[in-house]
């Protein structure tokens, strides 16, 4: 008897699962809305403007040969009849069912950041960042004092690698888009909000130490 399993979501861990089940001779079905496989340790590129999203991404039967995509959302689990409950009110039996869905941050505690504020959590919203910045330098010269102040200003909450990466990102992007624009070098800002004493605290100390300089030569 062949095993079936069923894998939700395509990330790194999905994908990944997906392969060496594959290889052992499982049945695997992979849940997914779009199918595709992002690099996500490469959205800062993306904000940067250095890459477009489709150069990060890629679909997952390219990737996995023999897996069978389901291009739809899993909306719950009936534990019960073993079974994978997809949008459209289809249903996907399992052997095994493996979650591989990651997580996306919380805005509901935060006033006002649900409606003011960008999640980088996918190629599109990367590339989205970028567009906005693109259209803010754009239209600052319509803007008085403050809000020129505000448009050309960044804000990045967390001090992850990856939001230093990000700001780093943003820098570098709001750098040459000051140089086209002719924008004074000092008018730019990218402010990273640091929880703690230090940035990327799940990497060493050393290696923290050494982003945060990075970070600092580029002002």
């Amino acid at each position: 008897m062949v095993l079936r399993v069923v894998v939700v979501g395509a990330g790194y861990a999905g994908v990944a699962a997906a392969r060496v089940l594959v290889g052992g001779g499982v049945r695997v079905h992979l849940v997914d809305p779009r199918g595709v496989f992002e690099d996500a340790e490469r959205y800062p590129e993306v904000v940067s403007g250095k890459v477009l999203p489709r150069a990060i991404s890629r679909r997952v039967s390219a990737m996995v040969l023999g897996v069978r995509v389901h291009k739809a959302a899993a909306v719950g689990i009936d534990r019960e009849r073993k079974e994978v409950l997809l949008s459209g009110k289809k249903r996907l039996a399992y052997d095994y069912c493996l979650l591989a869905v990651g997580h996306r941050p919380s805005r509901s505690d935060v006033p006002g950041l649900s409606a003011y504020a960008s999640v980088v959590d996918s190629a599109r919203s990367a590339h989205s960042v970028a567009e906005h910045m693109r259209h803010m330098f754009r239209s600052f010269r319509s803007f008085d004092g403050v809000r020129r102040k505000a448009a050309l200003t960044c804000v990045i909450a967390g001090s992850s690698r990856v939001a230093c990466e990000l700001a780093a990102s943003l820098m570098d992007l709001l750098s040459a888009l000051g140089r086209k624009h002719k924008v004074g070098a000092d008018e730019p800002f990218v402010y990273l909000l640091v929880k703690g004493e230090r940035v990327a605290p799940e990497l060493p100390e050393r290696e923290g130490r050494f982003l945060l300089e990075e970070l600092e030569r580029k002002e």
